[in-house]
């Protein structure tokens, strides 16, 4: 997904790049069932492998992430029921106990799915689709008594705000919120919600029978020894809610240290300043959205499907990903739409300059990123 983000800094015109955004359960303690026909799913959640940096160039390639991106502190399975995704309905919630963790200290021994067998609420004749919820640091509300569970792990009501969840578009709302809410005070708690999944590769040539899909159409199970015994469970992929922005430096180019300073030292094309060090101090992304939407919203992916990589070396497809699962790169954004050059109306929508965004200063400016809301542009 494309952003735009803009430095105000004359060091970004000669040699900072952007590197820029893309970009698993037991059973939940006390879940017993009292009354009601009742069901069992096996899932397993994917956490992103990766942090979610990728070059705008082309899609898939990633690069490692920071452990704190993948801790997970809490989760929730959201089931709803209809005989389709765009129609299906939320009907129960449930408080899962999570699996993740870290093996060992590197970053690639941290544990990126989990399996879990929960009880559910069975549907009598709709199909039964998942969205799973982690880190929600209050974003959403759970409540409501579901019959057949104990009050506090599971429920029928959920609410974004004031507004309630009744279906996938209810969550795809813009909602007005602070990046810390979605990554936490400590950057350690990282919301993460499905990531819309395309059923063909990018690099098909015809992508007439292309299909997009966010919720997971789960099985469901009589009992529980048969769930557990399923050696395909459905699979629920998640992406993080938040953009992730890092600097890095062309070759020698701000590559020279000195005490806890990167500086660049000025070529004879500098003339009298040939020579000079420029002493990189920190950056700052100038303007980024104050609303963003809790699920990715791509439901206009039929339009742009046939949209060709702007690289002129590669010939797969602008949005979708070529390496399974494959990951959609593109959404509907609802800071772009109605915009016009009223300074009000642009200072109204977005955060502009150092006092509303992070300051990443001297000897970080290499190693620490900044995050943001997500955002993306009209596909044309």
């Amino acid at each position: 997904m494309k952003m735009r983000i803009y430095f105000l800094s004359m060091l970004a015109s000669i040699g900072l790049i952007l590197v820029g955004c893309s970009d698993d359960l037991g059973d939940g303690p006390g879940n017993e069932v009292l009354s009601g026909d009742k069901g069992y799913v096996k899932i397993a959640i994917n956490l992103p492998t990766t942090s979610g940096q990728v070059t705008r160039s082309q899609n898939d390639q990633f690069d490692d992430g920071l452990a704190d991106e993948y801790a997970v502190n809490d989760a929730y399975l959201l089931l709803f029921e209809g005989d389709d995704e765009a129609g299906a309905q939320l009907k129960s919630w449930y408080s899962i106990s999570t699996s993740f963790g870290k093996v060992g200290t590197n970053i690639d021994n941290i544990t990126t799915q989990s399996e879990v067998v929960q009880q559910i609420v069975k549907s009598t004749d709709k199909n039964t689709y998942a969205l799973v919820v982690l880190n929600n640091n209050g974003n959403l509300s759970f409540s409501g008594d579901l019959d057949g569970f104990n009050s506090g792990d599971a429920g029928n009501t959920v609410t974004i705000g004031e507004a309630p969840v009744s279906t996938l578009a209810s969550l795809q709302d813009a909602l007005n919120k602070e990046v810390k809410s979605f990554i936490g005070d400590n950057k350690n708690s990282f919301t993460m919600t499905n990531a819309p999944i395309a059923s063909l590769s990018g690099s098909n040539e015809d992508l007439t029978n292309q299909s997009v899909s966010t919720l997971v159409k789960l099985d469901v199970f009589d009992n529980k020894e048969k769930a557990e015994q399923d050696m395909d469970p459905d699979q629920i992929y998640v992406e993080r809610v938040v953009a992730k922005v890092t600097v890095n430096y062309i070759g020698s180019l701000f590559g020279t240290v000195e005490g806890n300073k990167h500086y660049a030292t000025l070529t004879t094309e500098a003339g009298q300043y040939s020579g000079d060090k420029v002493y990189l101090d920190g950056w700052y992304l100038n303007v980024t959205n104050k609303s963003t939407k809790f699920v990715r919203d791509v439901s206009g992916w039929s339009t742009w499907k046939n949209i060709d990589n702007s690289s002129a070396d590669i010939s797969e497809n602008r949005f979708f990903g070529t390496k399974s699962p494959y990951r959609v790169y593109w959404a509907i954004d609802g800071n772009y739409n109605d915009l016009s050059d009223d300074e009000s109306i642009l200072r109204a929508a977005f955060n502009i300059g150092s006092d509303n965004n992070e300051l990443i200063s001297e000897e970080n400016v290499f190693s620490t990123p900044a995050y943001c809301l997500e955002n993306t542009m009209d596909y044309d």
